[in-house]
């Protein structure tokens, strides 16, 4: 029989069709004995496509290392794509990497395929154990001299991939094969970035603990804290604030990770911030104010939580010049005569004060203000008691 590898179009006979179908069957039934007799004796090449897909990639998936014995004795071609596979191509050391079938992967690399074989989108096998989760095929492939910071066409590598999908074992493997991990993608994405915005704590605190920038920024100048925000990622942003994250920087766009929040209506993270120390008083490269985008969403809940940290309606020239979002005014009459009041009237004295206290505090402040030789319920309204009601 003829190998037909590159030539899936051809029209084959009801024969060829049938012995392709056996051979199939064998793979997936593990069928050592049936696919040593149509391989071996009856000397059938296993080089075909059926389906758009190669029987050493159906192989591949299963990972019986005596089946993929038997495809060799018919001198198969180890580096063929999966066709079927429309968006990468992945050639089966991809596809035994994402399942995990080291011992098959170990095969293929003794009998000659490249550690750092590519797909379609330049992804490797170490790309798709990451992908996958896949640890131990990750050690291995790292043992055998595999490109640890080898990079995809987005500028993706196996390490952003481990952080996206919160894999902190195999980021380990990969930090242990020296990864590095200022490494960024098209969009200026380092790990750390990723694991922040996916909300993998874990791994965040391995990056972080493996020494870099808690600060680094992106193409848009946004940090891990920017990140973290967009996505609503509370456990993370509390563990950068922590750890000792600028709170209070702007992106390209004017944003800090406060104002973020308000953008994205993360209620709690908001809140935290401001709790934090952050700046709750910023405007961005548009002069828009978080009082502008609650007022955009006719958002109460968000309205009283910056009357809740002390926001300054009375600097909101907008509000006093009666040049309101055509949204707020016409719907939300409720929002609007709030937003008109606030503006109208200046903060209390007693707001003032604890503001400017919590200020002198720094980010402590609820610790410090235990220490301070004040009224018990001054103390309360400083360390924000009153957030909840």
């Amino acid at each position: 029989m003829e190998d037909d590898s590159n030539g899936e179009n051809d029209v084959d006979t009801d024969e060829d069709s049938d012995i392709k179908s056996v051979i199939f069957k064998a793979i997936d039934y593990d069928d050592v004995a049936l696919l040593t007799t149509v391989i071996c004796d009856r000397k059938i090449s296993p080089n075909f496509y059926k389906d758009e897909t190669a029987p050493i990639c159906k192989a591949a998936a299963h990972g019986n290392v005596a089946i993929l014995a038997v495809l060799l004795h018919g001198n198969v071609i180890l580096n063929v794509p999966d066709i079927k596979d429309h968006m990468w191509h992945r050639q089966p050391i991809h596809i035994a990497a994402s399942k995990g079938h080291t011992h098959f992967v170990r095969v293929l690399i003794e009998n000659g395929v490249h550690v750092d074989e590519t797909d379609r989108d330049n992804r490797t096998a170490l790309y798709w154990a990451a992908v996958f989760g896949q640890s131990d095929t990750a050690r291995y492939l790292v043992s055998v001299g595999a490109n640890v910071d080898a990079v995809q066409a987005d500028g993706y590598t196996a390490l952003h991939a481990a952080a996206c999908f919160g894999y902190c074992d195999v980021c380990q493997v990969l930090l242990d094969g020296h990864a590095d991990l200022q490494l960024t993608d098209k969009d200026g994405w380092n790990v750390c970035h990723s694991a922040a915005s996916y909300g993998h704590l874990q791994v965040v605190q391995l990056v972080v603990n493996s020494g870099i920038d808690i600060n680094t920024r992106t193409k848009a100048n946004e940090t891990m804290l920017h990140c973290a925000v967009s996505s609503g990622r509370l456990p993370v942003v509390q563990y950068l604030v922590q750890q000792g994250v600028t709170i209070d920087e702007k992106n390209s766009y004017g944003f800090t990770p406060f104002h973020l929040g308000i953008f994205y209506k993360r209620y709690e993270i908001c809140r935290y911030l401001a709790e934090a120390g952050a700046k709750v008083q910023t405007t961005n490269h548009k002069g828009q104010t978080p009082c502008h985008h609650v007022a955009v969403r006719m958002d109460e809940e968000f309205l009283i939580l910056l009357v809740k940290v002390g926001y300054n309606f009375s600097s909101e020239s907008w509000i006093h010049e009666n040049a309101f979002p055509i949204t707020c005014v016409k719907t939300n009459e409720k929002v609007y005569s709030m937003l008109r009041y606030l503006a109208a009237n200046c903060r209390s004295l007693k707001d003032l004060c604890c503001l400017e206290i919590r200020h002198l505090l720094g980010i402590d402040y609820k610790s410090k203000v235990h220490s301070l030789i004040l009224p018990h319920l001054l103390k309360d309204m400083i360390s924000f008691k009153d957030m909840s009601e």
